[in-house]
């Protein structure tokens, strides 16, 4: 069902189109002649026309209660992050009055001396240390007070203390401001 197309005249047929040519999306020549549209109803590049009667006609619905609800969305979640960097308890807060304790603990920093000096009122302020310890290093310190108070001391009880007291010497070192020299094994 080809049809065959006349060769484009070379004079000028219709005025303000170069060459002849017809207009994009238009067709020359009689109606009769035009391709017709896949569903073979139409010819090419017209479609059918519907017509509404003004009951039918429905206004265009209004995005602004959507654009209200996302930021509205936005602020609420915006508000909870914020609140949870606020309001988060991450166990800094006792942060001072740790290193000022543990600074007393150490006598500024000497462990060994400590160690080497210790009695029952270092067992009081070690616990009074862990009373007083940040979630960073809170686990470390009843581990090490567990082992101060219990007699049966193992290898592997012995490492896991020297775990948790390089724990306890790099957080003082990086918060506390504090040098504390750890002995190696």
């Amino acid at each position: 069902m080809s049809q065959q197309r006349p060769p484009p005249s070379s004079s000028s047929d219709r005025p303000g189109t170069p060459g002849g040519q017809p207009p994009y999306g238009q067709f020359q020549g009689h109606p009769s002649e035009a391709p017709l549209s896949p569903a073979g109803q139409y010819p090419a590049g017209q479609y059918p026309q519907q017509q509404l009667l003004p009951q039918d006609v429905k206004p265009g619905r209004s995005r602004l209660p959507l654009l209200i609800g996302v930021v509205v969305v936005l602020v609420l979640i915006g508000g909870g992050v914020a609140a949870w960097f606020l309001l988060r308890a991450d166990g800094e807060d006792t942060r001072a009055a740790y290193c000022a304790q543990l600074k007393t603990l150490t006598n500024d920093g000497d462990l060994m001396g400590t160690v080497a000096a210790a009695d029952e009122s270092t067992l009081a302020q070690l616990e009074q240390v862990t009373a007083v310890a940040p979630a960073a290093v809170a686990d470390d310190w009843q581990r090490l007070e567990k082992l101060a108070a219990s007699a049966d001391i193992s290898v592997s009880s012995g490492l896991a203390a020297f775990s948790a007291l390089q724990s306890i010497v790099k957080d003082a070192e990086d918060k506390c401001g504090m040098d504390i020299p750890l002995p190696g094994l």
